[in-house]
């Protein structure tokens, strides 16, 4: 993220078959999102994130 910017906000979404997303979180530092999940049928999942800055 650009210096002098937070993020006010984030989403994800998990792709594929039998996929779960199991959770969208600013980072601690306010500057990022994380999003994590998970299928049940696969060993990987596809994840889009993305977040919402503005300046601090």
């Amino acid at each position: 993220m650009p210096s002098g910017k937070v993020a006010v906000g984030g989403g994800a979404e998990a792709q594929g078959n039998d996929a779960v997303l199991a959770g969208s979180f600013p980072t601690d530092d306010g500057r990022g999102w994380v999003a994590l999940g998970r299928q049940n049928a696969y060993s990987t999942v596809g994840i889009s994130v993305y977040v919402i800055c503005a300046n601090a």
